[in-house]
């Protein structure tokens, strides 16, 4: 005589399935709801981004002690963003320029003294150098867009 095949699906079975299906469920709706608290729309970003210097000997070190102040700007994808670059240099200075790559090709040059004001929507995420091209390496900032 054979035996009655045994269900392979227990009632313990079932509820422990049940269980984690529902626990994996509520997981994936708290991070839904936490991705959606995190968004935020589209606004417009003003930075104020200005040339600076670090107390270094360009002879002795080789490299031009320019920088950039700040040198790390956030936005949202979707952003607007408005930069007022001012060249904080006297007369008889260095000009400075905001240069971008593709995706956001900007290259404007800021003589001294004087300022700029450069507007751009994000609509890629990532990070994104900018520079001055007359004063590599060190003059380099980096725009980051969230996604």
């Amino acid at each position: 005589m054979s035996q009655p095949r045994r269900n392979s699906w227990s009632a313990q079975r079932v509820l422990l399935v049940t269980a984690l299906v529902s626990i994996a469920a509520g997981a994936l709706a708290g991070y839904g709801l936490g991705y959606a608290a995190q968004y935020q729309a589209p606004t417009t970003r003003v930075y104020y981004l200005f040339n600076s210097s670090v107390n270094l000997d360009p002879a002795v070190f080789g490299v031009p002690p320019d920088t950039f102040s700040p040198d790390h700007l956030t936005a949202n994808r979707g952003d607007t963003i408005v930069i007022r670059y001012y060249n904080i240099e006297e007369s008889g200075g260095d000009p400075h320029s905001f240069t971008m790559h593709a995706p956001y090709t900007i290259d404007d040059v800021v003589h001294p003294g004087n300022k700029t004001t450069i507007t751009f929507t994000v609509n890629l995420p990532g990070v994104f150098e900018y520079y001055c091209k007359f004063h590599p390496p060190t003059m380099i900032g980096y725009l980051t867009v969230l996604g």
